[in-house]
């Protein structure tokens, strides 16, 4: 028998929810792409508080942010496919979203610059990373990955 007719089988919804999630992580690698991208003359028309923090981001913020959506983006790839690697992808993405929000949590002034409103997309990030990760591993457990 090969493991194709071994495999358990895995209920709709969590496809639909890998293909969100996928959808959700390919919008956050774009928004990333878009900053990285973002002309002088782009940065110059926003206000100065938010300038000046964009120039005192340090790289390493940066990067667990290309981190968390690159990994992101893998792991819901690895999820749609059911396979197992896309756990210990997931964690990795879960460690870049830790990073980028210790920056922005504890090491920058982000929401007083950006306001009451901001707490809501890192929030919203951080909880759907985390139920990402879970569905991953309880996915293992059921044995809807190989």
């Amino acid at each position: 028998m090969n493991s194709e007719s071994n495999k358990i089988h895995c209920p709709a919804w969590y496809k639909a929810v890998a293909i969100m999630a996928l959808l959700w992580n390919l919008l956050g690698l774009f928004a990333i792409m878009a900053q990285m991208l973002m002309s002088q003359e782009a940065i110059d028309q926003l206000p100065q508080a938010q300038q000046d923090l964009m120039e005192s981001t340090p790289k390493w913020v940066n990067l667990a942010a290309v981190t968390a959506v690159v990994f992101g983006v893998v792991g819901c790839v690895g999820m749609l496919l059911r396979k197992r690697w896309s756990i210990p992808t997931l964690g990795l993405s879960l460690a870049g979203v830790l990073a980028q929000q210790s920056w922005m949590h504890l090491m920058s002034d982000t929401f007083e610059v950006m306001g009451p409103s901001s707490w809501i997309l890192p929030t919203l990030v951080l909880v759907i990373s985390m139920g990402l990760l879970g569905l991953s591993i309880l996915a293992g457990r059921r044995n809807w990955l190989t």
